[in-house]
């Protein structure tokens, strides 16, 4: 299996933390957090990870190398201008897989990888006009995440990123994907999965489906997600999850 991360972000909002590097290499009991990332997916069958880098990319080029210290083939998509979520996906268009997953490099989800990467191959296999599934996770204040709303099949029917809305659903930054979501767009164009590739879709009869998960959550872009994933890593004997 096949994952994509987007690492490229300059992380402003971490920067009284991680002023050096890119917030994905922030360190944590002795480890940057895009290496807790990486470790739980090869535990989990992904063979290759395409890092897409940007801001201080060298900072990852340097500790990742080609992966194999951390059991993976790792190859970069690079951005030499900011691009956005969904732009940087669309860049690394060339090296993508017909499905491949596609992680935030500052959030961090307990999953079963395997039983995600099989929900979304039945999804697939029930209705060919599915293009993505997301891992979901409750919380108790929605706003500053975004707006997701499921069916009772867990279709996914309304999403818009920092939008009011009464369900506690967000996305978690995990996602299953065919490459041909990506098709309505052009290469070099600034976009963003959450404010244009994903709603676009779903206005052109795409379909996508929601993974709800109950497993710890974290977004690190903040001081206050920083510290809460320190805090699980120091409680977890330096983080081997699930």
């Amino acid at each position: 299996m096949q994952a994509v991360i987007l690492a490229g972000g300059a992380g402003t909002r971490l920067r009284p933390i991680v002023s050096d590097r890119p917030k994905s290499m922030a360190t944590f009991g002795g480890k940057p957090f895009l290496e807790y990332q990486i470790d739980t997916l090869r535990r989990h069958g992904v063979t290759e990870v395409i890092l897409c880098v940007g801001y201080l990319r060298e900072h990852i080029e340097r500790h990742f190398g080609d992966g194999k210290h951390c059991g993976v083939h790792v190859r970069y998509s690079v951005e030499h201008v900011p691009l956005g979520t969904g732009g940087a996906v669309r860049n690394a268009a060339s090296l993508l897989g017909d499905t491949f997953l596609l992680l935030n490099g500052d959030s961090f989800i307990e999953l079963d990888v395997g039983a995600f990467v099989e929900a979304h191959g039945k999804h697939r296999r029930g209705d060919a006009r599915v293009v993505g599934t997301l891992a979901m996770t409750r919380v108790q204040d929605a706003s500053a995440y975004g707006s997701v709303e499921m069916d009772h099949d867990q279709r996914i029917v309304h999403y818009r990123e920092k939008a009011t809305s009464t369900s506690p659903w967000i996305s978690a930054g995990l996602y299953a994907l065919e490459r041909s979501i990506l098709d309505a767009w052009p290469p070099d164009r600034a976009i963003s999965m959450e404010n244009d590739v994903i709603p676009d879709a779903l206005d052109n009869g795409r379909l996508l489906f929601g993974h709800p998960a109950s497993g710890f959550f974290v977004d690190i872009g903040t001081p206050e997600g920083h510290a809460h994933f320190r805090q699980y890593i120091e409680g977890n004997g330096n983080g081997h999850s699930q």
